[in-house]
């Protein structure tokens, strides 16, 4: 323990609490009083943990860079809209799979789409790099809609697959703009 790296245990410890949240979340949640059982979904814990797992070593860098606060808060808005985004794509699917009328999942994907949109005007003169990683993400958001209205075209698997694949979009948009610039 003590020849591990204070960032690394720190970092190990950010994922081990998101997994047993994840863990304490799905299988004790018979538990949970109704109205947390309707927020604390599966689906909540996956986008928590997913984005957690995602933006460990992002927010690592930021601790050891002294970040000032005007910068931290366009990240945190970022992480959080993935967090939603990362959730919205897991509702879509289990919405899908079970068979259940999915205007819910339109309704909350313009939405989420709306806010990040918002979000990425606000931040565009100041924080352009945040602006276009929220952009990102709502280009997601949008795909994961269209995959909603045109759900019926597709095979299951092919349908969860390009669920997950729309979540890759900000990572390509930003490598190629990475790679231009």
């Amino acid at each position: 323990m003590r020849l591990m790296p204070l960032s690394v245990r720190e970092h190990d410890s950010v994922i081990a609490t998101a997994a047993l949240a994840y863990f304490s979340g799905v299988h004790f949640q018979a538990r949970f009083p109704a109205w947390l059982r309707r927020i604390a979904s599966k689906e909540f814990f996956v986008g928590v943990l997913f984005t957690a797992g995602c933006a460990a070593p992002a927010l690592s860098c930021l601790r050891s860079t002294r970040v000032e606060v005007s910068h931290l808060w366009p990240t945190l808005a970022g992480i959080t809209y993935f967090a939603v985004l990362a959730w919205l794509n897991c509702a879509a699917i289990e919405t899908w799979e079970s068979g259940f009328n999915s205007s819910r999942i339109r309704g909350f994907a313009a939405l989420i789409c709306l806010i990040g949109m918002s979000i990425a005007a606000a931040l565009f003169f100041t924080q352009n790099r945040a602006s276009a990683l929220i952009s990102t993400g709502v280009a997601s958001g949008l795909l994961l809609l269209r995959l909603d209205l045109k759900r019926h075209r597709f095979a299951p698997v092919t349908l969860r697959a390009l669920a997950d694949l729309v979540l890759l979009i900000p990572g390509l948009l930003l490598a190629l703009g990475a790679h231009r610039g």
